[in-house]
């Protein structure tokens, strides 16, 4: 979004700013995250993770640690940086402070979103963790039931869209990479799923040449 000349900052509650600089120089530059860190990388890494330097340098989202103050802060935020086109919030759980029960507060959290989302005219991109066990079941496809939170996202989300990477569930050479992303919910178009192929060592996923459907 940022290389399209579009103004994009992405909250997480996992990662601090610096790592988030040094995942997104990985994944621009395709150089392994441990090579990055620890000076590994020989002369073709290097000449890409410059490549990819110059590239954030110029066109770099805005990496934050989420804001203690749930979704305060990051009204806040809007606020202050008027004209932003993509707020991402990774993940939508590390909004929770504790006022209530976690899904109560979630369940508030993603309404507050919504509602900031159309006051500010800012598309708000919530990335959530499965709250249903899905590993024991005969399909592990993600469906919108699995995302819990009282159903919140399954009700405000315009858009919503599940991750699978076989390779988590079943141990095989077969399916190293495979993954799909799947349309579970959309407002205004179809459902379906697309191929992708998640390169580890990279931290990326990739389209492949013919997506399903």
């Amino acid at each position: 979004v940022a290389q399209a000349a579009l103004d994009v900052a992405l909250f997480s509650g996992e990662y601090g700013t610096e790592r988030l600089f040094e995942r997104a120089l990985a994944m621009t530059g395709r150089a392994r995250v441990e090579d990055l860190r620890h000076g590994r990388l020989e002369e073709a890494g290097r000449a890409a993770v410059a490549a990819a330097a110059v590239l954030l340098r110029d066109r770099s989202p805005m990496f934050s640690h989420v804001a203690p103050n749930g979704v305060a802060g990051l009204s806040d935020l809007l606020i202050e940086h008027l004209g932003l086109d993509l707020l991402i919030v990774d993940p939508v759980q590390s909004l929770a402070v504790g006022r209530m029960s976690r899904d109560e507060e979630l369940a508030t959290a993603i309404l507050q979103l919504k509602s900031l989302a159309v006051r500010r005219q800012c598309v708000v991109l919530v990335v959530c963790h499965l709250a249903a066990p899905v590993r024991d079941r005969a399909d592990p496809r993600p469906t919108l039931g699995d995302l819990g939170i009282m159903g919140a996202l399954a009700h405000h989300a315009d858009v919503v869209l599940g991750l699978f990477r076989e390779e988590q569930y079943q141990a095989s050479n077969d399916v190293d990479g495979a993954a799909e992303v799947h349309v579970l919910k959309s407002r205004d178009g179809a459902l379906g799923y697309a191929d992708l192929f998640f390169y580890k060592r990279w931290l990326r996923f990739e389209d492949m040449v013919e997506p399903n459907r």
